[in-house]
Protein backbone atom coordinates (compact mmCIF):
# COMPACT_ATOMS: atom_id res chain seq x y z
CA UNK A 1 0.00 0.00 0.00
CA UNK A 2 1.50 3.69 -1.01
CA UNK A 3 1.94 6.71 1.26
CA UNK A 4 2.09 10.06 0.97
CA UNK A 5 3.24 12.64 3.52
CA UNK A 6 0.82 15.20 4.35
CA UNK A 7 1.61 18.87 5.19
CA UNK A 8 -1.42 21.65 6.35
CA UNK A 9 -1.33 24.46 3.74
CA UNK A 10 -2.28 28.37 5.55
CA UNK A 11 -4.97 30.63 3.51
CA UNK A 12 -4.96 33.90 4.35
CA UNK A 13 -8.05 36.14 3.52
CA UNK A 14 -8.77 39.52 3.17
CA UNK A 15 -12.32 40.92 3.41
CA UNK A 16 -13.35 44.08 2.08
CA UNK A 17 -16.76 45.73 2.65
CA UNK A 18 -18.39 48.73 1.37
CA UNK A 19 -21.23 50.46 3.20
CA UNK A 20 -23.97 52.81 2.00
CA UNK A 21 -26.29 54.48 4.32
CA UNK A 22 -29.86 53.35 4.11
CA UNK A 23 -32.54 54.97 6.43
CA UNK A 24 -29.68 56.24 8.60
CA UNK A 25 -28.06 52.86 9.12
CA UNK A 26 -24.64 51.76 7.76
CA UNK A 27 -25.79 48.70 5.33
CA UNK A 28 -23.35 46.16 3.76
CA UNK A 29 -23.75 47.04 -0.08
CA UNK A 30 -20.51 44.91 -1.21
CA UNK A 31 -18.65 42.51 0.22
CA UNK A 32 -15.35 40.94 -1.59
CA UNK A 33 -13.11 38.00 -0.24
CA UNK A 34 -9.75 37.61 -1.73
CA UNK A 35 -7.94 34.02 -0.55
CA UNK A 36 -4.37 32.94 -1.01
CA UNK A 37 -2.81 29.86 0.00
CA UNK A 38 0.86 30.07 1.76
CA UNK A 39 4.21 28.02 1.80
CA UNK A 40 5.05 26.85 5.09
CA UNK A 41 7.38 30.16 5.34
CA UNK A 42 4.07 31.97 5.05
CA UNK A 43 4.73 33.45 1.75
CA UNK A 44 1.88 33.53 -1.18
CA UNK A 45 2.75 30.41 -2.94
CA UNK A 46 3.18 31.56 -7.29
CA UNK A 47 0.63 30.66 -9.78
CA UNK A 48 3.19 28.47 -11.03
CA UNK A 49 4.26 26.88 -7.63
CA UNK A 50 2.43 23.34 -6.52
CA UNK A 51 -0.04 24.30 -4.01
CA UNK A 52 -1.54 27.58 -5.70
CA UNK A 53 -4.61 28.42 -5.12
CA UNK A 54 -6.08 32.06 -5.08
CA UNK A 55 -9.40 33.05 -5.33
CA UNK A 56 -11.75 36.13 -4.99
CA UNK A 57 -15.58 36.06 -3.71
CA UNK A 58 -18.06 38.57 -4.36
CA UNK A 59 -21.14 39.24 -3.17
CA UNK A 60 -23.62 42.23 -3.20
CA UNK A 61 -27.00 42.72 -1.41
CA UNK A 62 -29.92 44.54 -2.18
CA UNK A 63 -32.24 46.53 -0.36
CA UNK A 64 -35.61 48.07 -0.57
CA UNK A 65 -37.05 51.34 0.51
CA UNK A 66 -37.67 50.23 3.80
CA UNK A 67 -34.18 49.41 4.43
CA UNK A 68 -35.28 45.79 4.13
CA UNK A 69 -32.84 42.98 2.59
CA UNK A 70 -34.75 41.81 -0.45
CA UNK A 71 -31.50 39.32 -1.82
CA UNK A 72 -27.68 38.69 -2.43
CA UNK A 73 -25.89 37.84 -5.54
CA UNK A 74 -22.35 36.35 -5.35
CA UNK A 75 -20.05 34.47 -7.13
CA UNK A 76 -16.64 33.02 -6.31
CA UNK A 77 -13.44 33.13 -9.52
CA UNK A 78 -10.75 30.59 -8.43
CA UNK A 79 -7.39 29.17 -9.85
CA UNK A 80 -5.27 26.56 -8.31
CA UNK A 81 -1.96 24.45 -9.69
CA UNK A 82 -1.06 20.89 -8.25
CA UNK A 83 1.99 19.63 -9.77
CA UNK A 84 1.28 15.64 -9.82
CA UNK A 85 4.03 12.92 -11.17
CA UNK A 86 2.58 10.67 -13.44
CA UNK A 87 3.24 6.49 -14.01
CA UNK A 88 3.95 4.88 -17.41
CA UNK A 89 2.48 1.83 -16.54
CA UNK A 90 5.79 -0.02 -15.97
CA UNK A 91 6.80 -2.29 -12.98
CA UNK A 92 9.95 -3.07 -11.74
CA UNK A 93 10.40 -7.01 -10.47
CA UNK A 94 9.03 -6.14 -7.13
CA UNK A 95 5.66 -4.71 -8.51
CA UNK A 96 6.32 -0.88 -7.80
CA UNK A 97 5.20 1.15 -10.40
CA UNK A 98 8.12 2.68 -12.10
CA UNK A 99 7.79 6.46 -12.22
CA UNK A 100 7.75 8.49 -14.98
CA UNK A 101 10.15 12.09 -13.74
CA UNK A 102 8.71 15.20 -15.25
CA UNK A 103 10.51 18.57 -15.42
CA UNK A 104 7.93 20.54 -13.27
CA UNK A 105 10.27 23.75 -13.05
CA UNK A 106 11.01 23.44 -16.61
CA UNK A 107 14.32 24.40 -15.64
CA UNK A 108 15.54 21.77 -18.55
CA UNK A 109 16.88 19.03 -16.31
CA UNK A 110 14.58 16.64 -13.63
CA UNK A 111 16.20 16.83 -10.31
CA UNK A 112 14.77 16.96 -6.34
CA UNK A 113 13.59 20.13 -6.96
CA UNK A 114 11.01 18.45 -9.30
CA UNK A 115 10.08 15.99 -7.03
CA UNK A 116 6.92 15.58 -4.84
CA UNK A 117 8.35 14.39 -1.37
CA UNK A 118 6.53 11.22 0.10
CA UNK A 119 4.97 10.01 -2.64
CA UNK A 120 4.84 6.24 -3.18
CA UNK A 121 2.70 3.71 -5.23
CA UNK A 122 2.66 0.25 -5.22
CA UNK A 123 0.85 -2.06 -7.10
Amino acid sequence: MGAMREEAQTTVSLTVNTYKVILGQAQVVKSVTTSDALNKDGRKIRSTEHGYNHSVTTVRYQFNAKGQLTGATGRTVGTSTAMVKTYKGVVDAAGNAVMEQVDVDGNGSVGSEDSIEGCERRR
